[in-house]
């Protein structure tokens, strides 16, 4: 019996040592020290950080003419085409009275239906004397400009203060931008702009706010504002034509001492609509950071959050990679 005893003992003190020499299944792979995650940073800065407001426009004209006909008469000439350059003192069209057509008209009548030699021959010189007294009235331009629209065609009768030409003087050319009533407050004359255009593969210009109009639009609740565009070469106007659609980046504020960061540090939680940044410690280890964003433009964002100071490192790239305390390493940014 007492052999039995001694026999089991034994039995039982080899499987406690087989126990606790063997790890359980997983073990070995929690034993593992945790994945190192290659990041980029980049500093947290401090800095005045402009306050723009963005809105849709087009291009116009403050200065444009109509050209009409003085009289009634047939439009002998139009010698201006869509596109032509005009000048003042440029001789637009030549119109034939109506008075002068009647006289000519008249003796071409009489000459078809002479019946004798007198009758033609007094027919001729009626039609001579017409001819050589016909009035014909050169429509002449008084500014320079560019031809926009022609609304008549040669030989065609017109009456007086019948529409011929439309002209624009391209020097007074703007941008009225359609800004929304509840951001009026926030204009005043002279303040800076950007103004760019996506058909010009996002060509910019700079101008300035020059006025803001008094009446608004009732269906969509916005106001005219014209801005000019500042003198420099090229010059805008000869660049683009009226009705180039656009926007205008108006700058109507400033946040002194502003903490940014770039725009790839911002992770954001569409669900929540809540913003994230990972800073990158001197312990190797990412830190999450949830942040208020506040002005953001195509490169940095304004961040606020508590204990948040210029001078960390944030992570720019490889931050959807990491989570709260992530052991991380950094390395050098792309070339």
């Amino acid at each position: 019996m007492k052999d039995k005893i001694i026999s089991l003992a034994l039995i039982l003190i080899a499987l406690l040592q087989f126990s606790c020499s063997s790890d359980p299944p997983g073990n070995e792979e929690a034993a593992q020290p945790s994945p190192v995650v290659r990041v980029q940073v980049a500093p947290i800065l401090k800095e005045d950080l402009p306050i723009t407001l963005v809105v849709d426009g087009v291009t116009s004209v403050r200065d444009q003419q109509t050209i009409v006909s003085p009289i009634d008469g047939t439009i002998v000439s139009l010698r201006a085409e869509i596109g032509s350059a005009i000048k003042a003192g440029d001789t637009l069209a030549t119109i034939l009275t109506r008075e002068s057509e009647a006289a000519i008209a008249g003796a071409r009548r009489l000459l078809a239906q002479a019946g004798s030699a007198q009758q033609r021959d007094d027919a001729l010189k009626a039609l001579q004397i017409a001819e050589q007294n016909q009035l014909l009235v050169p429509v002449v331009a008084d500014r320079h400009g560019v031809v926009v629209d022609k609304m008549a065609s040669a030989m065609q009768r017109v009456t007086a203060n019948s529409e011929l030409l439309r002209l624009v003087d391209m020097s007074t050319l703007d941008f009225v931008a359609n800004v929304p009533v509840k951001d009026l407050s926030l204009l005043h004359t002279g303040q800076s702009a950007r103004i760019s255009f996506p058909l010009l593969s996002g060509r910019s210009f700079s101008g300035s706010v020059a006025s803001v109009s008094a009446s608004s639009d009732r269906g969509s609740q916005t106001v005219p504002v014209r801005l000019s565009f500042e003198k420099h070469s090229p010059d805008p106007s000869s660049l683009l034509r009226v009705d180039i659609m656009g926007s205008a980046a108006i700058n109507v504020g400033v946040h002194r001492d502003a903490l940014v960061v770039p725009v790839a540090a911002l992770l954001r939680n569409d669900i929540s609509n809540t913003y994230t940044i990972y800073t990158a410690g001197a312990d190797s280890l990412a830190r999450a950071v949830a942040v208020e964003v506040g002005v953001v433009n195509d490169t940095i964002a304004e961040v606020a959050a508590p204990r948040l100071r210029a001078g960390e490192n944030v992570i720019v790239k490889g931050n959807y990679e990491v989570g709260d305390s992530t052991r991380i390493t950094v390395e050098a940014k792309d070339q």
